[in-house]
């Protein structure tokens, strides 16, 4: 639960603080609008993707009950 609060804190962070800044940022600079939320939505991706086929995390051997472990990442 604490670790999916804190996940939700960092989104919220991101969309609703950071990402207003950058769109300010890009107009300043004379940047189409859509450029800073085309890499907010490919960065987002790409660590999606990452996660779910790398899977970097470790669990203990006996609780292999998912069965992308068996399939993905490495072993722990």
């Amino acid at each position: 639960m604490l670790l999916g609060m804190g996940a939700g804190i960092r989104l919220g962070a991101t969309f609703f603080d950071l990402s207003p800044e950058s769109i300010e940022f890009a107009q300043s600079q004379s940047w189409n609008i859509r450029s800073p939320l085309v890499v907010l939505v490919l960065g987002f991706l790409v660590f999606y993707i990452a996660e779910r086929t790398l899977i970097l995390h470790a669990c203990l051997e006996g609780d292999r009950s998912n069965e992308a472990h068996r399939r993905f990442g490495r072993r722990a």
